[in-house]
């Protein structure tokens, strides 16, 4: 009689669960299962800075195109240390794909399997997500000059992340190790800064800036 009970208690437990999967998957359409492959990768992404490599995307609201977007794994490449992930919407075969190297800070978009292979590292391309973060990605604690001419270009601790997605651009290296840099393009109406930043340990430090550099178009 107790194992009876038991079953039946069991049973019922079972077809709750399922219940719950299927709002989980159909109605809330997979939303707040952090737990899924899809999400996982969507949310390693939105925790990079993303560059726009891609001429179908130009909406600075990346994450809103992520979120409505389908991950298609069978299109995918991520065997190999960079990895390239293909979104598609539904009902649409018109997709894009967004690469990086898992202990890489930045993130490309771009619209072709293979269109890595033509970027160059000294292509610069546009910023168009920079992760929240309770900390800065960005190291001020250098020298006073070098502070003052960051200053001159709205690079401050408080105002780096609007001077960055408004204006910046990055040069196509998506390695993040102790003997790279990473060059920013910052352009506005009148001239263009070159900075370059090294990474230390894991923030980047600015090591140079040149102003009135040739812009970029």
């Amino acid at each position: 009689m107790i194992q009876h009970t038991f079953f039946r208690r069991l049973f019922y437990y079972l077809i709750g669960v399922g219940i719950g999967l299927i709002f989980v998957f159909f109605i809330f359409k997979n939303k707040g299962c952090s737990w899924l492959p899809q999400n996982k990768v969507k949310e390693t992404i939105t925790h990079k800075i993303i560059l726009n490599g891609s001429k179908k995307i130009s909406a600075t609201n990346i994450k809103k195109i992520l979120e409505k977007s389908t991950v298609n794994f069978d299109k995918s490449n991520k065997k190999t240390p960079l990895k390239t992930y293909f979104f598609e919407s539904t009902g649409s075969k018109d997709g894009f794909c967004v690469s990086f190297y898992s202990d890489s800070y930045f993130a490309v978009i771009h619209d072709n399997i293979n269109d890595l292979q033509t970027f160059k590292t000294d292509t610069f391309l546009k910023i168009i997500n920079l992760p929240e973060m309770n900390a800065s990605l960005f190291n001020f604690e250098v020298s006073q000059p070098l502070i003052t001419s960051l200053k001159k270009i709205n690079f401050t601790r408080e105002n780096y992340s609007n001077t960055l997605l408004q204006n910046a651009y990055i040069s196509c290296n998506l390695n993040k190790n102790n003997n790279s840099e990473a060059s920013f393009l910052i352009t506005d109406n009148t001239d263009s800064t070159f900075l370059i930043f090294t990474w230390k340990e894991v923030m980047l430090t600015p090591k140079s800036i040149h102003r009135n550099v040739k812009t970029i178009h």
